[in-house]
């Protein structure tokens, strides 16, 4: 609905006070509140309806209630600024302010609404905010069903020409019909379809990060090399955008005449429908990948993995590979596997499943030579990566495995590199089943206790006398080792002599018991490092 519907209707009476120039802004829904900063609660299109009382619980000595000289209008001033502004950046599209009277809206409001560009609108006293609200309800379902029955006839004509089905289909018959070719893409950067525009793999990066980027929008611009490009929401079924798809249109769409705008908006609608045709087709096969995840990750009868299978669209013969996920504080571990395994058109989707833990774990197809999945996952996790926001995500990748009877080894194996992944400071990691053949993975299955009392041993003693006579012979331990045990890079490095550098090592030896320069000795000092 746009602004211009609500303004245009007698029933409610709004009177547009300044901001005229975004009548045709759309309105995605209805907010009610009274906080002085709203912006946490919005997510883009709201009509920000208020009574104003964020202006008294903004003064909480009554000056602007009580009109104190300058004071008043200063506090005034600044609570009207503090609202309209966390109002124009949740990105809303407009403001409905009133009371019980009739009475002009404060001239602060107005000017801060004028200064941020966000329309505002005078709600009449005799309108009640409860009553604006259920209006806006009953249009925009009966748009709904309008826009509906639209889909439904473009379908129709979709089918009846005989194009192919599904949304490649779509995205050619709005081509045909309004000239709009639109490339689609999905937040892990996969070219859904590809229209007549050039598309290089830079371009996609680039529409793909900007639109993840602003995932609140609906809609957005984005420029690349002096060109625009207009990108619009296509939602799935996620509350979370890390799996949305978008369908992007060359130009500006803020230049755009209303009725092709209103053309690329009812495209990203038509292709939002397609999605839910297509998962709901899914979900019965989802349920069967489901239930084959958890068998293999509760380590079922090998027999039972081996018949649920073939089902799915998966072979053992032809290679598996385990992924299992993470996401430190929420429980949205399966959403993000699902991103980062599924083929986003694809009839069958992988076996995953949430596990009681917080993991999720999936099971992929994989061809032996078909290149690094560590790499692969890397980089769709980097894509989706801005959608998580500061969400901490780790990834385990087990190594092929070409039988059913391995896969419960292979879920093991993935649950491994998700635990040395953990021990990574990085916000996005991910870790494979070669990163396993280090000491690194070794360190992260010891238990905390067992290793901080092997590094208070070893180290302990070193750490004391540094304290006592404000040494170094931590540090140099640990440069000496890195350096290999060569005495002249160690000095080098230290910026000490060899003769004083031969004094450290020694003193070390003695204090720890091991000698620094002997090959098993130097093993278990630097691990003791590695483990601090």
């Amino acid at each position: 609905m746009r602004l211009r519907d609500l303004v245009d209707s007698a029933e409610l009476g709004l009177l547009m006070v300044t901001g005229q120039a975004g009548l045709d802004r759309e309105v995605r829904s209805v907010m009610i509140t009274d906080l002085p900063e709203p912006s946490r609660y919005l997510r883009g299109g709201e009509l920000v309806v208020t009574g104003l009382l964020w202006r008294a619980s903004s003064d909480p000595m009554g000056a602007a209630a009580t009109g104190i000289g300058e004071a008043a209008a200063d506090v005034a001033s600044a609570a009207a600024e503090r609202f309209v502004a966390a109002v124009a950046e949740g990105h809303a599209a407009a403001i409905a302010a009133g009371d019980t009277t009739d009475e002009a809206l404060p001239p602060d409001l107005v000017a801060a609404c004028t200064r941020h560009h966000v329309p505002l609108l005078h709600v009449p006293g005799r309108l009640s905010f409860a009553e604006l609200s259920e209006w806006f309800s009953r249009r925009t379902s009966e748009l709904r069903a309008h826009d509906t029955g639209e889909l439904l006839a473009r379908h129709r004509r979709l089918l009846g020409a005989g194009a192919r089905r599904g949304v490649s289909g779509i995205l050619e018959l709005i081509a045909a019909e309004s000239g709009l070719e639109g490339l689609l893409i999905s937040a892990a950067g996969d070219v859904l379809v590809e229209p007549g525009m050039t598309v290089v793999p830079q371009l996609v990066h680039v529409l793909t990060r900007e639109a993840v980027r602003t995932a609140a929008l609906p809609e957005r611009r984005v420029e690349y090399r002096g060109e625009s490009y207009s990108a619009f929401t296509v939602s799935g079924d996620s509350p979370t955008p890390v799996d949305d798809w978008y369908v992007v249109f060359e130009g500006d769409s803020r230049n755009w005449p209303p009725q092709r705008r209103d053309v690329a908006r009812g495209a990203a609608r038509l292709l939002s429908a397609e999605r839910q045709w297509l998962a709901e087709a899914r979900e019965p096969l989802r349920q069967l990948g489901q239930d084959l995840a958890r068998l293999v990750a509760e380590e079922g009868p090998v027999a039972e993995i081996v018949a649920r299978l073939r089902p799915v669209g998966l072979s053992a013969v032809d290679g598996l590979r385990v992924v299992a996920v993470t996401v430190e504080g929420n429980n949205r571990a399966i959403r993000v596997l699902r991103a980062l395994i599924d083929d986003p058109q694809g009839t069958k989707p992988l076996p995953a499943a949430a596990l009681p833990d917080g993991r999720a774990v999936g099971i992929v197809g994989e061809p032996k030579d078909d290149g690094d999945a560590v790499e692969r996952l890397t980089a769709r996790l980097k894509a989706i990566g801005p959608a998580l926001g500061p969400d901490r995500v780790r990834v385990g990748v087990s190594d092929l495995v070409t039988t059913a009877t391995a896969l419960p080894a292979a879920v093991r194996e993935a649950g491994y590199a998700l635990g040395l992944a953990a021990r990574d400071q990085e916000r996005l990691r991910v870790a494979g089943h070669t990163d396993l053949a280090t000491h690194e993975a070794l360190l992260a299955h010891v238990p905390d206790e067992l290793r901080a009392g092997y590094v208070n041993r070893l180290l302990g003693p070193l750490r004391a006398h540094d304290d006592r006579h404000h040494a170094a012979l931590e540090e140099t331990l640990d440069v000496f080792l890195q350096c290999s045990g060569s005495w002249s890079r160690c000095a080098a490095r230290l910026h000490v002599h060899v003769n004083t550098l031969r004094y450290r090592i020694t003193r070390i030896a003695e204090l720890t018991g091991r000698d620094p320069t002997r090959l098993e000795d130097q093993v278990d000092l630097y691990l003791a490092l590695r483990a601090r």
